[in-house]
């Protein structure tokens, strides 16, 4: 068991494993507390937005020998987690840019690959369950 910070929170990780065997990324299952938020965690790559206490992040989908990337967000309040449509072939959330824009990359870093900026209320998302 692990422990990652995000603003003021600590999250704990359990079942980190490596995916894609280039050194990362690397992926987990998430816990605020006692209580589960999703497994299959990108765990180099959490937003918190303390004033709408949403918790984002990125989350890895198996398919066979391959995964797809989708943006997931997490509610504290209601304990509610959703889930983006659109899918990633690999995905980096870098910041905030306003309230409902999130300026993205197409890599698993900051540092290399296309980036541009997802604006939320122009994406379909839905209810997950947390598992």
């Amino acid at each position: 068991m692990n422990k990652i910070i995000v603003a003021d929170l600590e999250l704990t990780v359990d079942n980190a494993t490596e995916i894609l065997r280039m050194g990362g990324p690397y992926i987990g299952d998430i816990s605020l507390g006692s209580d589960f938020i999703s497994k299959d965690c990108v765990l180099e790559n959490f937003i918190y937005k303390d004033d709408s206490n949403l918790l984002f992040f990125v989350k890895a989908n198996p398919i066979n020998n391959y995964y797809y990337f989708t943006i997931n967000f997490y509610n504290l309040k209601t304990k509610t987690l959703f889930e983006f449509d659109k899918e990633f072939e690999m995905l980096y959330l870098k910041e905030f840019i306003s309230n409902n824009e999130l300026h993205i990359y197409n890599s698993f870093n900051d540092q290399l690959g296309n980036n541009y900026y997802f604006k939320l209320e122009e994406e379909d998302f839905h209810a997950v369950p947390n598992n």
